[in-house]
């Protein structure tokens, strides 16, 4: 059940991020639900399971985005795999600290973004205006985060709690 839920949660971030979320666009910058997941996988789950995760919000990211290929590929598995590290040590249940590793996760992706972007020839911006986008975005991601962990922890523990009754 677990499988598909988290199946479903993929696509269901990926559809709404590519379709409705220029919505939600704020200066231009739109959430990363699909880095939101992949922490949020990194704090319940495993580094094997959250790399699993990372490659295949990465790859549907890139496929659905037109961009650079490889990119999200590259950062969202190895962001995943470094916050599984952390959630594996420090139990974080507490929404605002989630919500900051959320934000970190935004400032290390952007950064990242941002070093893979330099060594290729793709024109970026201005440092200065780079780097307020990705603050920006960060700050976005992370208060977004805030609201989101919540509601996956309750639908996954919602979803557990199921699964144990049918069982019995």
């Amino acid at each position: 059940m677990k499988k598909f839920l988290t199946i479903g949660l993929v696509f269901a971030a990926l559809f709404i991020q590519t379709t409705s979320f220029d919505f939600f666009t704020f200066r231009g910058i739109k959430p990363d639900l699909g880095l939101i997941l992949v922490i949020y996988f990194a704090l319940l789950h495993g580094p094997i399971t959250t790399i699993g995760a990372g490659i295949a919000i990465g790859l549907l990211e890139d496929i659905l985005s037109g961009g650079l290929m490889g990119l999200n590929l590259f950062t969202k598995p190895l962001i995943g795999y470094l916050f599984s590290l952390i959630g594996h040590q420090v139990v974080v249940v507490n929404p605002v600290n989630q919500g900051v590793l959320v934000f970190l996760g935004s400032l290390l992706n952007g950064g990242l973004t941002y070093l893979i972007l330099k060594v290729t020839p793709v024109i970026i911006p201005g440092k200065a205006l780079l780097f307020k986008l990705i603050f920006l975005q960060a700050i976005y991601n992370g208060l977004l985060g805030v609201i989101l962990i919540p509601i996956l922890q309750r639908l996954y523990c919602s979803s557990h709690k199921k699964r144990k009754s049918m069982v019995r």
